[in-house]
């Protein structure tokens, strides 16, 4: 519950009015609204040549890596990173998916998601519109499934950057978390 908790007081920062969103002035080249500060740090983002019209940040921290002492204890709020990017995709959470040879992976292969494991994995993406049609859009958190054994935050068919592109009117946040026996023993 408390990683939750953590969770939406950072996205939070990324949802609050245009005002608090400021442009550092050594990056005055990049479209204004790419640096933001939150409560654990200022994080810059992107805009790709895919979808110019979506403002992305990705890899934000929401949580202390649950490592070493802290593996099996209450999740504990990210630290302050001080000026970070956010414009790569963090690893994914330890999965629990097999060798990924079966015919259900030869047959479906955009379902497999290839990216690194690591027990670093707290991290949210963000896509936001670079022009919304209202002043406040609603947020839309998305919750990866995978039957406690797999999940991810940007599995290549649920990346919704072209959605936010053509529509405009929303934020769509993903978010990792761990989906096996390292959270949940009985999965």
């Amino acid at each position: 519950m408390r990683a939750h908790v953590i969770a939406l007081s950072l996205l939070s920062a990324f949802t609050a009015d245009a005002a608090t969103v400021r442009e550092d002035s050594h990056e005055r080249a990049k479209p204004p609204g790419l640096t933001v500060k939150t409560t654990s740090g200022t994080f810059t983002g992107l805009v790709n040549s895919t979808t110019p019209n979506v403002r992305q940040w990705l890899g934000v921290p929401y949580g202390r890596p649950p490592l070493g002492s802290l593996r099996f204890m209450p999740p504990e709020k990210a630290p302050n990173y001080g000026a970070a990017d956010a414009k790569a995709y963090k690893p994914i959470c330890h999965q629990n998916s097999g060798n990924k040879s079966s015919l259900y992976w030869q047959l479906l292969p955009e379902y497999l998601n290839r990216d690194p494991e690591s027990e670093d994995c707290l991290y949210l993406n963000i896509w936001a519109p670079r022009q919304p049609r209202e002043k406040r859009v609603p947020v839309i958190i998305w919750v990866s499934g995978g039957g406690f054994k797999e999940g991810g935050g940007h599995a290549l068919y649920q990346v919704p950057d072209q959605w936010v592109q053509r529509m405009q009117t929303h934020i769509v946040v993903t978010f990792k978390y761990e989906p096996t026996y390292l959270t949940y023993p009985c999965s």
